[in-house]
């Protein structure tokens, strides 16, 4: 079995095995209460997570905070050199649990959904969330996902017929309007700047 450093699960390459370490991982983050994975029979994994604080997940601006809050592993700062395995703090994250995923189990970002305080999950007497129980409570929201990320992926623009300068730059651009739902973009715009990444 592979090791995973802080973790006491022996890793098996089963589906279950590798989603209780993932989630593992992730509830070492101080902002996570519980997490579940899902996707089974799905081309992408996705995960509900419940908050340490819980918020409405219909407040945009909120749950990218959150989701932002979770992703990255925060840089260790240290006024000397750092031994080699002290680059980052022991903090866990999305990224962290994604370097240990194999690629089929990786998370993005738009796949993480909160739960609502309103629609809390359903416990074990051990404290661990019911997994079936918990995930059919919010079917709805996983559908509304999958439906969300299809829809986002599925562009009605066909690649140019050759790779050449101009027709490549045609085939961006025309990429950059339709996600951004715009009708017009500057070739010197900031994607990131005008909101390519929300």
């Amino acid at each position: 079995p592979r090791c995973v450093p802080g973790i006491h699960i022996p890793l098996y390459h089963t589906p279950d095995r590798w989603r209780d370490v993932l989630e593992a991982i992730l509830l070492q983050d101080p902002c996570v209460y519980a997490c579940l994975m899902f996707g089974r029979g799905r081309v992408q994994n996705g995960i509900l997570v419940q908050p340490t604080e819980e918020f409405n997940p219909r407040d945009e601006i909120r749950l990218e905070a959150f989701r932002n809050e979770i992703w990255y592993v925060e840089p260790l700062v240290s006024p000397g050199p750092l031994p080699h395995n002290s680059l980052y703090v022991p903090r866990a994250s999305v990224e962290k649990m994604n370097a240990y995923a194999p690629a089929h189990s990786r998370i993005f970002k738009e796949m993480i959904i909160v739960n609502d305080p309103n629609k809390p999950l359903e416990y074990t007497a051990k404290g661990t969330p019911r997994r079936q129980v918990s995930l059919a409570s919010y079917t709805e929201e996983i559908d509304a996902l999958y439906l969300r990320v299809e829809q986002s992926s599925q562009m009605d623009i066909p690649p140019p017929r050759d790779w050449s300068l101009e027709a490549t730059t045609i085939y961006v651009r025309d990429l950059v309007k339709g996600v951004m739902k715009v009708a017009e973009f500057k070739d010197d715009e900031d994607l990131f700047v005008e909101g390519c990444d929300r």
